[in-house]
Order: structure tokens, then C-alpha cells, then sequence
């Protein structure tokens, strides 16, 4: 069983790292997939979040914190180093490698998992993006595997850890706000 899903997956790899290779993917994916073309949207959404949104934005800020943690942390060093999935860059000669392997594992992808752990926590603070804001996640996962660092079932499990961690983290930072924190401050409010 386990056999067959790594073929499709070796399949699936080479249909959108090799198949529908093209310049334009060549030319932009390597700038989707870098953690550094997010930064400066991110830090404008966080300092928007702290100084315009009040204790919501707080809210999500510390929540995306502590998400980020979380999720890196399960990704990256326990997951991986529970699998240690070489990355297809380390095993695969015939690939399109558009950017720097990396000495890291390949299962899961901790770029899908943070990217979509992220845009889940962001979605559930503001509902009303929540149905295009998963497509960055997406398209952020899909970049890993036509720049040829990781395979489909990598990412897609990246996808899927990142969302979960998302709703938990989410749902425990307020319930923990909402049951200790919150009457707090109406208290303070009332005085």
C-alpha cells in the first residue's frame, strides 16, 4: 500500500516539477516560494494588526505566534525527524531544481504546513477572507514542488498539519482568553 502511494506521489512530482515545466513557472515560483517575498506583507499585516485592530489584533498576533511555534516546531523536528524523507533534490538527478535543495527532510513540508497554519488563523480572526485566503497556502505549497524540493504528499500533508494546528491553536488561545482574561478586562472596564 505504502508502495503504491510513493509511486503516485514520484508520478505526481514529475508531472508538475518536469511536465507542465514552463518559464513563466521557472520565473515565478522561485519568488512565491521564498520565505523572504512574504516578509514585508507580513510585517505590515502584524504592525496594522497591533496598532488599528485593538485586543482582536493583539489576539491574533499572539496567536499566530504562538502558532508559528507550534507548527515549526511539529513539522520540522518531530515530524521530519520521525520520517526522514530525503527531499526528491537529494535522490532525483532528472529534476527541474529552480532554488537551493536544502539539507533539510522532505515529509512534511513545513512551508505548506506554516504557510496554511498561518492564513487558517488569520481566516478564523476575519471570516470574511476566509475562502481566498487558503489559496495562498495553496499556491505557496504547489511553488515547493515545481521548484523541486518537495514531493505532492509532502505538501499536501503540510496543508493539512498547518490547518489543523491553525483551528487548535485558534480555538485554545480564545478559550483561554475568553474564560480568564476577558472578564478581566470588563471588570476594568466597569471600574
Amino acid at each position: 500500500m505504502l508502495e503504491e502511494i510513493l509511486k503516485v506521489d514520484l508520478s505526481l512530482f514529475y508531472f508538475f516539477n518536469k511536465t507542465i515545466s514552463n518559464s513563466v513557472f521557472d520565473a515565478i515560483m522561485p519568488i512565491i516560494t521564498n520565505t523572504k517575498t512574504w516578509l514585508p506583507i507580513i510585517t505590515i499585516f502584524l504592525v496594522y494588526q497591533f496598532f488599528k485592530c485593538g485586543i482582536q489584533g493583539k489576539l491574533c498576533i499572539i496567536t499566530l505566534i504562538i502558532g508559528v511555534a507550534v507548527c515549526d516546531q511539529v513539522s520540522s523536528n518531530l515530524i521530519k525527524n520521525l520520517v526522514m524523507r530525503p527531499r526528491p533534490c537529494h535522490v532525483l538527478t532528472d529534476i527541474n531544481l529552480l532554488v537551493s535543495c536544502g539539507a533539510g527532510k522532505s515529509f512534511p513540508s513545513s512551508h505548506a504546513a506554516n504557510s496554511m497554519m498561518l492564513v487558517t488563523i488569520v481566516a478564523l480572526f476575519y471570516r470574511q477572507h476566509k475562502f481566498w485566503l487558503p489559496w495562498l497556502a495553496v499556491l505557496i505549497g504547489f511553488s515547493r514542488i515545481v521548484v523541486g524540493v518537495h514531493y505532492p504528499f509532502d505538501v499536501l500533508t503540510g496543508l493539512i498539519l498547518g490547518a489543523l494546528i491553525g483551528f487548535v491553536i485558534y480555538y485554545l488561545v480564545n478559550f483561554i482568553f475568553e474564560k480568564y482574561f476577558e472578564p478581566k478586562l470588563k471588570q476594568k472596564q466597569i471600574k
